[in-house]
């Protein structure tokens, strides 16, 4: 059981990290640089490589996400200190200033969203196992999915 709630607290720092620098990212402060539309798209499709068609799908919404206007919202609340709740898409995203937990980030709710057997009903009796199978499984595809996410903005 120690050993349990240990990997939990270190996988809870890890996601925390992630969550702070991709909201970094998410007002601006990490930006990356094109060349031009052609350079920026072959870069895109060159950061997919590796991974599957629902992964794929996941970057793409994603990018999509981020370069809408809803996302200056975000930003502007992030400014003010305010919180806010802000719809892209069907996706819901919400921004709370000072959250005294680690949260989950655009990358990992949206692969969750997409991907959890257990948000579609899974057998009740194994959550536990399902919960933390998901969420390593989300912290993962966000660990390798950053990078593709910047190559397609």
């Amino acid at each position: 059981m120690r050993q349990a709630v240990a990997n939990e607290q270190a996988n809870a720092k890890a996601a925390e990290k992630l969550s702070i620098d991709l909201l970094l990212w998410y007002v601006g402060a990490r930006l990356p640089i094109t060349t031009g539309e052609g350079a920026a798209v072959g870069a895109a499709d060159a950061a997919l490589t590796g991974f599957s068609a629902v992964e794929k799908g996941i970057v793409i919404e994603v990018r999509g996400m981020l370069k809408a206007p809803e996302i200056a919202k975000i930003r502007q609340a992030y400014a003010l200190g305010r919180e806010i709740i802000v719809k892209v898409g069907t996706r819901t995203i919400q921004y709370e200033p000072g959250l005294n937990a680690s949260g989950m980030t655009l990358l990992h709710e949206t692969y969750r969203l997409t991907t959890s057997a257990i948000g579609r009903g899974a057998d009740a009796t194994a959550v536990t196992v399902r919960t933390e199978t998901e969420t390593e499984a989300a912290f993962a595809f966000a660990e390798r999915a950053y990078e593709a996410v910047l190559a397609g903005l």
